[in-house]
């Protein structure tokens, strides 16, 4: 037996509660949300959805704790976790390089090495190379904040984004009765455009302290410039000594 029944949206949304008379095996519980509603929790029988955002967020919360006590970089913790909660929208790989990104600029101008111009001149190439990709990673996660869906990670029982499938093998006489927390998709685009005007602001001090961190010791070692130039003055000189060694 198969019942539908359409719900107002509300903020917390519950399956009505329907009797059925006697005990049953096998019953599911399906609701199909609105693409207009960012779906935070979700709570009914063991075999059905679960939003796995938390999860991460806690380790993204530990993480920035973590970091704000590392004195290379100027970002506090209240920093690292106003970003990390941006990137909670893109892959975590493509967290971790950005996260990284900033370490390692902090690193070059805590221990730069300038005795061997090879090794020097590489280190300034990767980390050019770094700074455009971490800024085109933080585009991609601005531009999905804005203009995508939530990636609240949900999962389980063949769940996903808007659909919601909860399953319970042996109920009483009442069918079970999940509930779901959202709210309007509107909200968290309004709290991704905070979080991009408070990125772009941040990012301005940030690539003002990584120019300088690049520029500690020098931007570029020309060291073979300096040889060449040192060829010639002896080949110049070998050249006035054998016109002076010539009888007149």
């Amino acid at each position: 037996m198969e019942w539908r029944r359409p719900a107002t949206t509300s903020c917390i949304l519950m399956a009505p509660e329907v009797k059925i008379g006697e005990q049953a095996v096998n019953a599911e519980v399906n609701f199909k949300m609105p693409h207009n509603r960012w779906i935070l929790w979700a709570n009914g029988p063991r075999m059905g959805p679960a939003v796995l955002f938390w999860g991460y967020l806690l380790v993204v919360v530990l993480a920035a704790i973590a970091l704000g006590k590392v004195k290379i970089t100027p970002l506090k913790t209240y920093h690292w976790l106003l970003l990390g909660l941006g990137l909670t929208q893109i892959a975590p790989l493509s967290a971790i390089m950005i996260v990284s990104w900033l370490i390692a600029l902090g690193v070059r101008k805590h221990y730069s090495i300038t005795e061997h111009r090879l090794v020097f001149n590489s280190i300034q190439l990767v980390l050019g190379a770094w700074t455009l990709v971490a800024l085109v990673t933080l585009y991609t996660a601005i531009e999905r904040g804005l203009l995508g869906i939530p990636a609240m990670q949900i999962a389980g029982n063949h769940s996903s984004d808007f659909y919601l499938h909860w399953t319970q093998d042996r109920i009483g006489t009442f069918m079970p009765q999940p509930w779901v927390v959202s709210l309007p998709l509107l909200v968290y685009h309004l709290l991704m455009l905070f979080w991009a005007l408070w990125l772009a602001l941040a990012l301005l001090r940030w690539l003002r302290w990584g120019w300088g961190c690049c520029n500690s010791g020098g931007l570029w070692q020309r060291g073979p410039l300096k040889w060449k130039q040192v060829r010639v003055d002896k080949k110049r000189d070998a050249r006035h000594g054998k016109e002076s060694k010539s009888p007149r």
